[in-house]
């Protein structure tokens, strides 16, 4: 339900499946955002609808993008929070649609990471995402695929998992690029979505990558596993919830101590390898090596002569001499400790008793 305004008076609406969703339901940034990617795929010469509906379904499309033959790439844009099967359940509806989602966020920490084709941006205002040709960079969604000696890399060895192996494997490091520059790609199958399993210690979930269509088809002949796009979402069964006892006390002004817990990082940027191994035939662009800090070239000079030690002035009692003068043990002032007659209490310590 929405409220509109009709005469000055506010009267609740409920939404019609027949019409198009009320514009009351999208904030200024996911207006700008829509509004952006319709620009952008314009300019590039690609056909491009906003609020889109597939027949036959009620679920709309933020932008919908018909890219090189005929492939459709539906845009949506999730800058609030969203359940994850919420997610895949629309991404199902888009696949049955022949449609490509690809759902765009601004957290690191929304649900929909790794269940869904994404991409991470920074939050901005909406002045700087509604204008074409403002720098907004991919932050994580994008991977290139590079080659790592094993026994040069931290990663365990994918066919060992102990030790090390001299052989090469597989390396997705994270990509960046501008967000035009992604729609562009996206709409022209420069870039395409892989659905990577999980690797137990590695990584502890799938993963949802967009990968250039070169290195998918080198993952996929090497002989890695790749999860299949799912056509339904299998139905969860419900959690049994036992009901609390009702408080009559009203609470609403007391203080809750309670802190939440912080979200879950799941977009965190950090390199996974492959679960196989890759030989020599596989050209892989090869991560550039870190190169050898040369030391300043100087002339030879003669050693640095030792610093002089350090004396401390010290005031000679009776018949000793400084090479048995050491500290009071009680009252740390210098006294005869060592040779003859020597003690570690002074003169003064000795005689006044302890108590």
């Amino acid at each position: 339900m929405y409220v509109q305004l009709r005469r000055g008076v506010r009267l609740a609406c409920h939404y019609s499946n027949t019409s198009a969703r009320h514009p009351a339901l999208e904030g200024n940034r996911h207006k700008a955002m829509k509004e952006r990617i319709f620009l952008v795929a314009g300019a590039g010469g690609y056909v491009a609808r906003t609020e889109a509906q597939a027949k036959e379904q009620k679920r709309y499309t933020d932008v919908l993008v018909t890219g090189a033959n005929g492939i459709q790439i539906a845009h949506d844009v999730q800058f609030s929070y969203s359940t994850a099967p919420s997610a895949r359940q629309r991404t199902v509806d888009a696949r049955r649609a022949g449609r490509l989602p690809t759902w765009t966020v601004d957290t690191s920490t929304a649900p929909l990471i790794d269940r869904v084709p994404w991409t991470r941006i920074d939050r901005q205002p909406w002045e700087n995402l509604r204008r074409p040709g403002n720098p907004l960079l991919i932050r994580g969604g994008i991977r290139q695929l590079f080659r790592d000696r094993c026994h040069q890399s931290p990663r365990l060895c994918p066919n060992r998992w102990d030790g090390a192996c001299d052989g090469w494997h597989g390396t997705w490091q994270a990509k960046g690029r501008q967000f035009d520059e992604f729609v562009l790609l996206t709409a022209a199958q420069q870039l395409v979505p892989l659905h990577l399993p999980a690797l137990g210690d590695d990584r502890r979930r799938n993963a949802y990558i967009r990968v250039t269509p070169e290195d998918r088809q080198r993952y996929v002949d090497s002989g890695a596993p790749v999860v299949p796009d799912e056509d339904s979402v299998s139905a969860e069964q419900p959690a049994e919830v036992t009901p609390k006892p009702i408080d009559p006390k009203c609470r609403w002004l007391e203080r809750k101590a309670y802190v939440p817990r912080p979200a879950d990082q799941r977009d965190t940027g950090d390199d996974f390898g492959s679960p196989v191994s890759l030989g020599a035939q596989h050209r892989f662009p090869v991560a550039a090596p870190t190169a050898p800090v040369t030391p300043p070239t100087a002339t030879r000079q003669s050693p640095r002569p030792a610093p002089a030690p350090i004396r401390i002035p010290i005031q000679r009692e009776a018949h000793s001499y400084g090479s048995q003068i050491g500290p009071c043990v009680r009252c740390r002032p210098p006294t005869t400790r060592y040779g003859t007659g020597a003690s570690p209490l002074c003169t003064t310590c000795r005689a006044t008793p302890r108590n």
